[in-house]
């Protein structure tokens, strides 16, 4: 085609050739880096979202290994519980022979002395446990006196005395027994 416009116009019109590419090029190259920043926008929207639902999912299954471990220490504060409570039940139950022998050693005068004690544990109503003694009286009045001593203990009660015990007059072996009182 034959263009007889003046040089002057055709130079215009290719400028406005060039100025319309450019504005259709600014254009489509404006609205490719739009698109892809949307793109970039939404991947940053899911993303976000998918890491808020592992945080949420993070966050249960720790709460569930809570639950977990609060459930394990609950089992073993029962156990060590029940065990505590077996302890303080079997230690009220036992019988505290130290306070019973300094008993019977306080009713035993100077002159006399014990050979052997068996102490024997009972569930008995009134009684906790039986005591056996043997020992020596040099005489017979002491041997009084420690009957007399261990008739009149509050915390002693059926007190057997063989006798046997008297038949000596001097350098007695005496035996007895007596049950403690709860």
């Amino acid at each position: 085609m034959i263009n007889l416009l003046p040089k002057i116009q055709k130079e215009e019109l290719e400028r406005e050739e060039i100025i319309k590419i450019i504005s259709i090029l600014g254009i489509v190259f404006f609205s490719v880096l739009l698109s892809f920043n949307l793109t970039l926008f939404s991947f940053k929207i899911i993303s976000s979202n998918k890491l808020e639902i592992q945080d949420i999912i993070f966050q249960q299954r720790e709460k569930e290994l809570e639950i977990y471990k609060i459930k394990d220490m609950e089992k073993e504060i029962k156990k060590y519980n029940l065990l505590f409570s077996n302890l303080v039940d079997f230690y009220q139950e036992q019988v505290d022979v130290t306070e019973i022998l300094k008993k019977i050693t306080d009713q035993i005068p100077d002159n006399a002395y014990l050979k052997t004690i068996k102490f024997k544990s009972i569930d008995g109503k009134d009684f906790i446990a039986e005591i056996f003694l043997t020992g020596f009286s040099p005489d017979r009045e002491t041997l009084i006196k420690i009957k007399e001593n261990i008739e009149n203990e509050k915390s002693f009660g059926e007190l057997n005395f063989p006798v046997s015990n008297w038949a000596s007059q001097y350098n007695i072996d005496f035996s007895l027994s007596f049950k403690v009182k709860k």
